[in-house]
């Protein structure tokens, strides 16, 4: 069948008129897009009308239209999946997962309907007027945390009228931004402004091609920066916002990012980069977060699956005693802490700000992970910007504070760590230029040595002893003034 071009596009008085043939089940001449054979009927089909983008054509063995597919069966992907291993911190960083090469699209919200998980929750409910430093450095912050109602949490963000078209106009409609493809866990290749995400965004579910998710978005230095504040307790506690001087520049900006996820989008397990904690707040719409705890088993176990040739095919929660489901309407507020390995999905098209932070009562896995992303190999560009910068500034700053006993505890581990650091030549050029690390390791070595002793397991009950008083120091540690040539 023919279709002459006046037809379809209009008159063209200055050329020739010119027949076109149609294609497709939507019978529309070819538009210069991509289009898929069919290896029975050998029609062509635009791959929007089928659902295929062009970049999964090679991962397909034999592609049957939905006519064929009645009697020669469903389309045929190749069986031999060459995936690289999956990089779990890009995750966290918006950069996605490393690129997936001969790849088959997975369902991940039916392959989560077929699973089971622990009745019991692993979430503390708090008040937001509760949730505050002074509580957690006494009780320990080791547990996901839910605020129900962001009153006295000091949050700020929008209302509830803010949408997605108000996040481009604010943040910039061509700012570039990282889009990941959900089937695939894959970022495009194709670069996205934030114009273009809004029109995908508020398309009809029913109309979008594929599953699309930007979890990556840091807005802080954005006209839209000045609307989010983070929780005051993840304000009272961030390393970043507490130690890091003022006069350089190169402060890591991953207080305030804007998550945009339509129905459908997951983010596979992950550890949000540097052992982060995260404060996550849904603006609208709704999330499920799947919490597998960090203990030293889980981690290896975590460990183990991110080296995995078959990461993409197994379940991580399967692989542990313990998975939880949390569920996260519109309006509440959760706090992760260091090291919880999570999954999360979008059950409805959602609007999420969030953001992360480091601190002094999760000394000790912070550092475990990132030594982990360094054993998993994963590139600087996917880790927590600066981390090593961070934990200098942050023992500087500690050395002049009163430190509650959690964090007096984790001092010998910490003293290892920087002294490992300053004595190795690839740890160097993290070592801040207006930071004297010997005077600092010197003298973290005297305040752990007076700091409260790690309590030890009793055989029997004994009376509760009181906790010993904060330690506080101060000493000059500028930086000394350099030796005459």
């Amino acid at each position: 069948v023919c279709v002459c071009v006046w037809c379809t596009v209009g008159p063209d008085p200055s050329g020739p008129i010119v027949m076109a043939e149609l294609y497709c089940v939507c019978r529309t001449p070819y538009d210069n897009t991509f289009m898929i054979e069919c290896e029975n009927c050998k029609d062509w089909f635009h791959g929007r009308c089928m659902k295929i983008e062009e970049d999964q054509a090679n991962n397909i063995e034999k592609f049957f239209c939905t006519k064929c597919e009645a009697t020669c069966g469903p389309t045929v992907w190749k069986a031999t999946r060459k995936r690289k291993k999956q990089n779990y911190v890009e995750l966290n960083s918006g950069q996605g997962v490393s690129e997936v090469m001969a790849a088959k699209p997975i369902d991940f919200a039916a392959r989560l309907r077929s699973k089971r998980f622990s009745e019991h929750t692993c979430v503390e409910e708090m008040d937001g007027a509760s949730l505050r430093a002074e509580r957690l450095a006494h009780n320990g912050f080791t547990r996901p945390i839910l605020v129900k109602s962001p009153e006295g949490l000091g949050l700020v963000v929008p209302p509830l009228t803010f949408d997605v078209a108000t996040v481009a106009r604010l943040v910039g409609p061509t700012q570039f931004v990282n889009v990941i493809d959900v089937a695939t866990q894959t970022t495009l290749t194709d670069r996205w402004t934030l114009e273009e995400w809004a029109a995908y965004y508020m398309t009809p579910p029913a109309q979008r091609s594929r599953i699309l998710n930007i979890i990556s978005l840091e807005f802080s230095r954005t006209k839209m920066g000045a609307l989010v504040e983070a929780p005051l307790v993840a304000r009272e506690l961030d390393w970043i916002v507490q130690a890091w001087p003022a006069a350089n520049p190169d402060r890591p900006m991953i207080q305030k990012y804007c998550l945009m996820g339509v129905a459908g989008s997951y983010t596979d397990f992950h550890i949000d980069f540097g052992g982060s904690s995260v404060w996550y707040h849904v603006l609208r719409g709704f999330k499920i977060f799947y919490f597998v705890e960090p203990t030293a088993a889980n981690l290896k176990r975590f460990e183990e699956w991110s080296r995995s040739k078959n990461q993409s095919e197994v379940f991580f929660g399967d692989l542990v005693d313990c998975c939880y489901e949390v569920k996260i309407p519109a309006g509440q507020t959760l706090l992760i802490p260091s090291g919880w390995i999570h999954a999360v999905l979008t059950p409805a098209d959602s609007l999420v700000f969030g953001g992360n932070f480091i601190h002094s009562l999760a000394i000790p896995m912070q550092l475990d992970v990132y030594a982990m992303e360094r054993r998993l190999k994963i590139a600087d560009r996917f880790r927590l910007p600066s981390f090593e910068q961070c934990v200098w500034y942050a023992t500087k700053w500690l050395l002049t504070q009163a430190l509650p006993p959690l964090t007096q505890q984790a001092l010998p581990g910490l003293v290892s760590t920087l002294t490992t650091w300053k004595s190795a030549s690839s740890h160097a050029a993290q070592i801040p230029k207006d930071l004297d690390a010997v005077a600092v390791i010197a003298a973290l070595q005297e305040l752990a040595r007076k700091a409260a002793p790690i309590p030890r397991l009793k055989l029997t009950a004994a009376p509760a002893a009181a906790a010993p008083p904060p330690v506080k120091m101060r000493i000059n540690l500028t930086q000394p003034a350099p030796a005459p040539a």
